[in-house]
């Protein structure tokens, strides 16, 4: 099946996830998007258990899940392994995501 099982060390998976950083994010955006479609059209204020079940299925085969997972991996450097984007992420977290130029108060 070609499934790598990694353990992330302790205390830093809020830095490694990759479900986070790519296949959430795209997810929600596909369910908006499917909410937006639902109320232009007319479908109301409320939202039926079936219609939601219905959009959620929709948005997720909407998701690109694989090329996301990936996407997600890659980007955290778990696999490959790339040091570098951990330190980076490290750094952008120490920084509280703020882009390198900002002048942080001390």
């Amino acid at each position: 099946m070609g499934i790598l099982l990694i353990l992330f060390p302790a205390n830093a998976t809020h830095l490694l996830q990759p479900l986070d950083v790519a296949v959430f994010s795209t997810f929600k955006a596909c369910i908006k998007r499917q909410a937006d479609i639902y109320l232009g059209n007319g479908g109301g204020c409320s939202l039926s258990k079936e219609d939601a079940v219905s959009m959620a299925s929709t948005a997720w085969k909407l998701s690109n899940l694989e090329a996301n997972i990936k996407a997600g991996f890659r980007g955290c450097g778990l696999f490959p392994l790339n040091k570098l984007k951990m330190a980076e992420r490290l750094d952008s977290f120490l920084r509280n995501g703020t882009p390198e130029n900002t002048k942080l108060a001390e």
